[in-house]
């Protein structure tokens, strides 16, 4: 059990199913946000990606890196009630694929956040092994 469920992680990002691609907050701080989701083999991408060998499309992952991205900075870094989007990525690097039945494990950890820009560092494992990593740069609006 986490510290925020689906329901809770829904009052810091805007997402919702079927493209919200975090079950629950493992872990949030100033300092670092570990999140984690569960694929089923009812994911609705499954059926089209890949279908000969199903597997999670590794940009989802890199998706929700962004999500968990925007809990930190709602929570922890939010200016005058906007928030952070998506403004850039670098530095994707795919490492393994992830199949229905993996529970996917991201941690998320802010790199500088100055005026309304913010720069993250996120990666997504699975048992520990690495499936992804990525920095996101984002900005502060609405």
């Amino acid at each position: 059990m986490g510290i925020l469920d689906e329901e809770e992680i829904k009052r810091y990002i805007p997402h919702r199913q079927p493209f919200l691609f975090l079950d629950t907050i493992l872990e949030l701080n100033e300092t670092r946000i570990v999140a984690q989701k569960h694929f089923s083999e009812d994911e609705y991408f499954l059926r089209g990606y890949y279908p000969e060998d199903p597997q999670v499309p590794l940009v989802l992952l890199v998706e929700a890196i962004a999500q968990a991205s925007g809990i930190i900075a709602s929570r922890f870094y939010r200016q005058n009630g906007k928030r952070l989007i998506v403004t850039g990525m670098e530095k994707i690097r795919f490492h393994k694929k992830v199949v229905s039945g993996d529970t996917v494990v991201f941690e998320v950890k802010p790199v500088h956040i100055r005026g309304r820009v913010a720069k993250v560092r996120g990666s997504a494992s699975v048992n520990g092994e690495k499936a992804v990593e990525a920095e996101i740069t984002g900005a502060f609006v609405g």
